[in-house]
């Protein structure tokens, strides 16, 4: 799993299974060589500190067990980018300002550099099942939820970033 490819079908599993069952369990896939692993996270996705618990978590994995690439799926509160405040960063779901918006999030990054998050916005329409939006496609994204893995001048030039 290591191509935009490879990370575009995940994105589209987590819709269709969003789309079927109107949520999406919160998940991570971990990678390693041919291998892979899925870990249910939804107990850490109720409050701000388990998500900053969640975090260190997947770091702390990734580093452990030698993974190669990490897929993290949920729904999410997103702030949109600011002049004040550019960078796009995830948000605990509750206050309902205007500037934020609920969204399926999937983050796919992997040790060779790829780094891109897919972001859907749920459309909620009272008894109606709930749709999405168009996905849209980050590949700078900053916060809790990103740069699980450095990148290096090496991956880089390799990718056309540097």
């Amino acid at each position: 799993m290591h191509t935009m490819r490879e990370a575009k079908e995940i994105n589209e599993l987590a819709r269709s299974v969003f789309l079927r069952d109107g949520c999406h369990v919160p998940i991570v896939i971990f990678f390693k060589g041919d291998n892979n692993a899925i870990v249910p996270i939804s107990q850490f996705t109720q409050s701000a500190i388990g998500k900053d618990i969640l975090s260190d978590l997947l770091r702390s994995f990734i580093k452990m067990f030698d993974i190669s690439g990490i897929a993290l799926i949920m729904e999410a509160w997103v702030r949109t980018a600011s002049k004040k405040n550019p960078s796009l960063g995830l948000e605990d779901s509750g206050s309902n300002t205007d500037d934020k918006k609920e969204v399926l999030m999937v983050n796919v990054e992997s040790d060779d550099g790829l780094k891109v998050m897919f972001m859907s916005m749920i459309v909620r329409n009272g008894s109606d099942a709930p749709s999405l939006s168009e996905t849209e496609i980050l590949e700078q994204v900053e916060g809790r939820f990103a740069s699980f893995f450095p990148c290096t001048i090496a991956t880089a030039v390799e990718r056309g970033s540097g």
